[in-house]
């Protein structure tokens, strides 16, 4: 499908866009890195970015990591940062130091407003496939990392945001407001957003976007501003008993299995008493140690969602008061960690509605929709958008279809793909969107 160019970008080389943008998505893609561990990513970033005049910001100034949420273990961290430094320069890398995995570049043009636009960078624990009909094992750059692989799009979301770096630098003379790109570590999980919030450095942003590549969405269709991102908590739940002989003793242990189990009994039984809208799920569960013995520590992985944040941070704080009191019952003890939070947001239709119009230049676009609510999970970029509207801005999360025809592939699946000729209209749809304000 063909890009029409509408005359403002005629002075646009798209052919070495279009070459640059499917090398660098392929280049990420055969290289994917876990929420807080993207030190390869964000080097590559930080090295494509350097010399284009943007304010590099790194660390401690973007970054709060106190709020960070899911952080790998030491011994993780420490192995992945070794490996990068096989690859990278240690000069470089060092800025990136223990998960300190985000960028800010910043293009300050003295004008009164700013705009910041977001591209997330985390892949998934996901072995990917390598049957012979799956396009990047086909054409040699599927994940050269075991079990990890891009299978949400975040490569193809990082390169547009890298072709739009340039473009701005190039043509940074006929913008109207400084802009800031942010490329955001951990939205897997909804575990990175936070941490960017609360450093401040969104707080004197005027106009926030991002956006999501769907393999789930006809290729050709775009979103203008998807309103039906879930609230969500992750929970991490451990419970600590006491060992005992199960055959001669039990009555001496406590039992952290039994406890688990009758929580998590409870919870889907609270579940089933509240909002149809809420949604509650045990993905994972481990403990024990033999069959003959009363098992001293539990762990169980949860979450729990709903499109009403309210009503969504209330049906977690009864989870958590389940949780106690159950546990508490069996005399074991507790640790509740939380491995990720968001909450649902809605779009400015003003911001939409420029979009839209835009959206209508590029004959890409042949389904443009003004906004929906449709269901599409939870998106960490939702607490960007709630801190910028809270301080009287305006934000906007963009749905772009990339669907390859004829194949129905889920997003974080083993054969995860999406349409390469989705880069380049979503390219140039931001880079006209940053010209026509």
């Amino acid at each position: 499908m063909s890009v029409k160019i509408p005359k403002m970008m005629k002075e646009l080389d798209l052919n070495s866009l279009k070459k640059y943008l499917n090398n660098t998505r392929r280049h990420l893609h055969s290289m994917p890195e876990t929420a807080w561990l993207e030190y390869k990513t964000i080097d590559f970033i930080y090295n494509e970015i350097k010399d284009l005049g943007y304010e590099i910001l790194t660390g401690d100034k973007i970054l709060d990591i106190s709020y960070a949420m899911g952080l790998p273990n030491k011994e993780t961290n420490d192995l992945a940062y070794k490996e990068a430094l096989l690859e990278c320069s240690s000069e470089s890398l060092k800025l990136f130091k223990d998960n300190r995995t985000a960028l800010v570049a910043k293009m300050n043009l003295y004008k009164e407003k700013t705009v910041g636009i977001r591209f997330d960078i985390d892949a998934l624990p996901i072995k990917e496939s390598d049957d012979s009909s799956h396009f990047p094992f086909k054409k040699g750059f599927s994940s050269k990392t075991k079990g990890i692989m891009h299978s949400c799009g975040h490569d193809f979301h990082t390169a547009i945001g890298l072709a739009l770096s340039k473009l701005i630098s190039e043509n940074k003379d006929k913008l109207h407001y400084n802009v800031i790109l942010i490329f955001q570590p951990a939205e897997e999980g909804v575990r990175g957003a936070k941490a960017i919030v609360e450093s401040g450095i969104l707080d004197n942003v005027d106009i926030l976007l991002a956006h999501h590549q769907w393999s789930v969405m006809p290729k050709g269709k775009i979103v203008c501003s998807q309103n039906g991102t879930l609230s969500t908590h992750k929970y991490d739940i451990e419970i600590f008993g006491k060992s005992a002989h199960a055959g001669i003793c039990p009555e001496k242990g406590r039992n952290a299995i039994l406890a688990a189990s009758r929580t998590i009994c409870a919870l889907y039984d609270f579940q089933k008493q509240s909002s149809p809208s809420i949604k509650l799920n045990v993905g994972t569960i481990i403990g024990g140690q033999g069959r003959n013995i009363i098992s001293d520590y539990t762990k169980f992985e949860m979450e729990v969602r709903a499109k009403d944040k309210n009503i969504e941070k209330e049906f977690a704080n009864n989870v958590i008061e389940i949780i106690n009191k159950t546990v508490k019952s069996y005399d074991c003890e507790l640790k509740i960690s939380i491995q990720g939070e968001a909450i649902g947001a809605v779009g400015n239709e003003s911001i939409a509605r420029t979009i839209y119009n835009l959206s209508q230049e590029i004959s890409f676009f042949n389904n443009i929709q003004l906004s929906d609510e449709e269901n599409r999970g939870s998106e960490d970029f939702t607490s960007m958008m709630n801190r910028v509207q809270e301080r009287g801005g305006k934000a906007c999360f963009i749905g772009i279809g990339a669907g390859i025809k004829g194949k129905e592939l889920k997003h974080h699946s083993p054969n995860f793909d999406i349409d390469e000729e989705s880069l380049l209209p979503s390219l140039l749809l931001f880079y006209k969107f940053l010209k026509s304000i």
